[in-house]
């Protein structure tokens, strides 16, 4: 069996002895470690105690911290042991570095116990590729956060806010549509509903390509391919009609046109993938590409084409099944910190009737189609919303939104470019 680095109990030592030499070693001391790096507990519980004294203004001395039971004599070595403050820096370093070390041979051991026991080889890749980020990327969470500190970040975001300066919500093309949610926040579930055809995967790609153009942004797409999710881009930016687009019949304005929008949406970070049909690949894939640099956006194009990923859960019901896709989505938007946008399929509408016209009645939360849990675990739900079925004009409903009010807007579909404008 493969042994685990060496803990470096000097290092240790020198650390927790400068520490409690300066604040100012502790302060810096925290940007590298915490508790959880340390071999030895006691010496981890030290560090803790520490920290803890330090953010209420405790004075950090054998003192104080043997009256909270920490052993007065292992404190007394400490203070005598030869250690340089100047030097704070990197016995930080060698503690975290060897932390790391340990770290990475036990989610080894983890992943080879995993691939002998579980028959489900996704299931297994989809754990070792978690243990190695969580290692690799997270390193474990930051953990809770003090009150105050939140506070401090609030008082920024409001400041900010009342300045006019860019928010952390991700704002989309369309103004109306901003004034009701105003935006979609990090670690949010927000779904976009509609019955099919009237455009969702349309306004879907309107608002990634608008999100790309200053976030890195995914585009999950179950139903359509690379090259039709591109073309639809390229016709709604170059407003070239998409059937022109296709079949050849461009003129040499059009031509010009596509060639500018080419150039345009090369700029934008836009990541299309088309190949994804569990949650458990999604999930993987925005961990890669999320290791490269933050995302600003997630979308799913669509749910109820998704399946939970894992064999042990093919006899369950349609209904558990999405359930579980909807509660993935919701913890894979919390783990990443970013919006997730996922596009739904509506329940068959009920009609009612005008004279001898029929007309489909206006979506509501129980409408989203297998699941109640969709309506439960959203932030947001968007509803897209044709009162007549031959008309442009496009309803779109906020139907449920977490932080703030619910309220319509209205847009103006244009079928032969695929493309969304407010009316």
């Amino acid at each position: 069996m493969t042994a685990l680095p060496p803990h470096s109990p000097d290092s240790e030592e020198y650390l927790l002895s400068v520490c409690l030499q300066s604040t100012d070693a502790l302060d810096l001391a925290c940007d590298y470690v915490s508790k959880e790096d340390f071999y030895k507990p006691s010496n981890g519980n030290i560090f803790d105690a520490m920290v803890e004294m330090r953010l209420v203004g405790e004075a950090v001395d054998i003192a104080t911290l043997a009256a909270k039971g920490i052993n007065r004599d292992y404190l007394h070595h400490l203070w005598e042991v030869p250690s340089l403050i100047s030097h704070t820096k990197d016995y930080a370093q060698t503690v975290a570095s060897t932390a790391l070390r340990r770290r990475i041979v036990q989610a080894g051991r983890k992943m080879a116990e995993e691939a002998a026991e579980n028959t489900d080889a996704e299931a297994v890749v989809d754990e070792c590729e978690s243990l190695l980020y969580s290692v690799m990327g997270k390193r474990g969470g930051d953990g809770p956060t003090p009150l105050h500190e939140l506070l401090r970040d609030a008082e920024v975001r409001i400041d900010d806010a009342r300045a006019g300066k860019p928010q952390f919500t991700l704002k989309t093309h369309l103004g109306n549509l901003n004034d009701i949610i105003i935006g979609l926040g990090p670690g949010t579930f927000n779904i976009l509903a509609a019955r099919p055809g009237v455009g969702k995967t349309a306004l879907a790609l309107e608002i990634a390509a608008h999100a790309a153009m200053e976030h890195r942004v995914a585009f999950f797409s179950v139903e359509m391919g690379k090259a039709e999710l591109v073309d639809r881009l390229l016709s709604s930016t170059s407003h070239v009609p998409l059937t022109n687009l296709r079949a050849g019949k461009v003129t040499e304005q059009e031509q010009a046109r596509l060639h500018e929008a080419v150039a345009n949406l090369a700029e934008e970070r836009l990541y299309i993938d088309d190949t994804s049909s569990t949650m458990s690949e999604i999930h993987r894939r925005v961990r890669r590409l999320s290791s490269k640099g933050p995302l600003g956006l997630v979308v799913i194009d669509y749910i109820q084409l998704l399946s939970a990923g894992r064999d042990r859960y093919r006899e369950d019901s349609r209904q558990n099944e999405v359930a579980r896709i909807s509660g993935q989505i919701k913890l894979m938007s919390k783990e990443f910190s970013l919006p997730v946008l996922a596009l739904s399929q509506l329940n068959r509408p009920e009609r009612k009737y005008e004279g001898e016209k029929s007309k489909p009645q206006k979506p509501t939360l129980a409408s989203l189609r297998e699941s109640g849990a969709l309506e439960q675990d959203a932030d947001q739900v968007w509803f897209l919303h044709r009162n007549d079925e031959m008309s442009p004009e496009v309803e779109l409903l906020v139907a449920k939104n977490r932080s703030g009010p619910v309220g319509k807007t209205m847009l103006h579909f244009i079928p032969h470019l695929t493309k969304f404008m407010e009316a």
